[in-house]
């Protein structure tokens, strides 16, 4: 029993997807009790249940009920807390899901940041970066990609932070202008992988390696959109 598990009612059309990505439920084992957290009392205390038939599990002290289907092969396909909401074995990549999003931000933050710091640096050294033209604008595009990329998110996380806080509700404006910025930033896949396979097939190992890392992480930042369906063409909630 113990183990993530996601809600099975919730949002799936629309950008809202990404907040029940980011949510799940653990639930724990404490000797003989399992934990549910959002299974509480009127103090929002999370109550103790133990089992009391095979597979089926009841408050300490208390008479509510929660059942659990079991797949074919033994495992848990199915846990259900009352008849409006059932939790589902989260599948294995939900884990992931923050921790390759906040890494592909952070590359494509330092990749920005390092742009003028690098032009400033070859400016007072006289050491500007000597680049063939095509390489040159594949770089330019990159950068200006992840620009566009972080200026999408940073509309997202405006969004959310209006609905999470109650200040207000994201304008259809500001929903799509989001969704552009987000999809035209995570074209610089293109110009960064290209520009990868001519560092490799040239031997440019220093460079070879910054492209790719890049790559990889416009390809993070593509699932995390994609998962959490911030360009899915529906956007009322």
């Amino acid at each position: 029993m113990a183990g993530t598990y996601v809600i099975s009612r919730r949002a799936d059309s629309n950008f809202v997807r990404v907040y029940d990505a980011l949510t799940n439920v653990a639930i724990t084992a404490h000797g003989d009790n399992l934990i549910i957290p959002i299974h509480v009392d009127s103090a929002g205390v999370p109550m103790p249940l133990v089992e009391v038939e095979p597979w089926v599990w009841q408050e300490v002290g208390g008479d509510t009920r929660v059942g659990v289907r079991l797949a074919d092969d033994g495992s848990v396909e199915a846990v259900g807390l009352n008849p409006g909401f059932t939790l589902l074995p989260a599948p294995w990549w939900l884990g992931l899901l923050v921790p390759v999003a906040l890494a592909s931000v952070a590359v494509l933050v330092i990749a920005v940041v390092a742009w003028p710091v690098r032009a400033i640096v070859g400016w007072r050294l006289r050491a500007p970066l000597d680049l063939p033209p095509t390489d040159r604008w594949l770089r330019v595009a990159t950068l200006v990609a992840a620009i566009v990329a972080l200026a999408g998110l940073a509309l997202w996380v405006l969004a959310a932070s209006m609905l999470l806080t109650g200040s207000g509700t994201p304008s259809d404006l500001l929903l799509r202008a989001a969704q552009l910025l987000t999809g035209l930033g995570l074209l610089g896949f293109v110009p960064t992988a290209w520009r990868a396979a001519r560092a490799w097939g040239g031997r440019r190992w220093f460079h070879a390696v910054l492209a790719s890392v890049i790559a990889l992480a416009f390809v993070g930042l593509g699932a995390f959109a994609v998962s959490g369906g911030l360009l899915l063409p529906d956007i009322t909630f």
